[in-house]
């Protein structure tokens, strides 16, 4: 249960250093940007929310095309994670409804690999349009999710030469 806790707290810290960087600041701006330049409504969709979602997968499509075996890695090690410590942790909350879903979640992402799929941008744009239809109940159209992929290729290169900033490493 330790364990479990000081991951929580260690992924809590580093959020805040990533979400608080002045570079991810700058890609998210420049994402908004992009997807009003595709044309994208801001009326319709929250597209900050997205360019916040939409600037980590493309981080992730970064790490996977000049590294791959960091995914493979990254999977490696939540395979290995106790599914008894994660439960004991829910236990003794008493959080048994978040437990079960946490698990099925855990269970299924770790399965799909998602990851290994956001070599292609479309994919990405898929992975954004289900992220939000579950949050907010709002399906991206056959055009918007075009506008996105035109979008996220404008990007593309600006965040393959600034991304390893944000993380604050040389190379991986």
């Amino acid at each position: 249960m330790q364990e479990v806790q000081k991951g929580i707290f260690s992924h809590y810290a580093a959020d805040r250093i990533f979400h608080n960087s002045p570079v991810f600041a700058d890609m998210m701006t420049l994402t908004t940007q992009s997807f009003l330049n595709a044309g994208l409504s801001r009326e319709r969709l929250r597209l900050s929310v997205i360019a916040h979602v939409a600037v980590e997968l493309m981080i992730d499509r970064q790490i996977l095309l000049e590294n791959e075996q960091l995914c493979f890695d990254y999977y490696n090690c939540l395979d290995m994670a106790s599914e008894t410590g994660i439960s004991d942790y829910f236990d003794a909350f008493s959080l048994d409804d978040l437990k079960r879903r946490f698990l099925i979640k855990f269970q299924f992402f770790k399965q799909r690999r998602f990851l290994f799929l956001f070599g292609e941008i479309e994919n990405i744009v898929e992975g954004l349009c289900r992220i939000y239809q579950n949050v907010t109940k709002v399906e991206f159209t056959a055009g918007e999710k075009r506008n996105f992929i035109m979008a996220l290729n404008n990007i593309d290169s600006a965040i393959r030469y600034s991304w390893k900033e944000i993380l604050n490493v040389k190379s991986l």
